[in-house]
């Protein structure tokens, strides 16, 4: 994969420097922590400060532009929305987590069903 900066703006107010990028496949359009080393590596920032604000995919090629703030305090980062940090730790909606839960109740239940006949 391949990563261009199209623009990079510094926002002194909220300490952050503001990038738009566009990055160039081959095969499955990357994930966002790809898409993130790949920006890290190129800006030379920590990839911890980095926060994937919208990725879109362009129709037909194998590109995707990227929207991204690099934050030069952890600290900081915690004024961004939960949404977007949340997404790019991978972490999962919490009605997504209870979701699964309530599905594998059931499964379990009829583990023991089937063993005590």
């Amino acid at each position: 994969m391949e990563v261009t900066i199209i623009s990079q703006n510094e926002n002194k107010l909220l300490n952050r420097t503001e990038i738009t990028a566009e990055a160039m496949f081959d095969g499955t359009t990357p994930t966002r922590m790809e898409i993130k080393k790949e920006l890290a590596k190129k800006i030379k920032a920590d990839i911890e400060h980095i926060v994937l604000r919208k990725i879109m995919n362009i129709f037909g090629e194998r590109k995707v532009k990227v929207i991204a703030f690099n934050y030069k305090d952890k600290k900081i980062m915690e004024h961004e929305n939960r949404v977007f940090l949340n997404k790019d730790l991978g972490k999962k909606k919490a009605g997504e987590a209870k979701k699964e839960e309530k599905e594998a109740e059931p499964k379990k239940e009829e583990k023991k069903a089937s063993g005590a006949e």
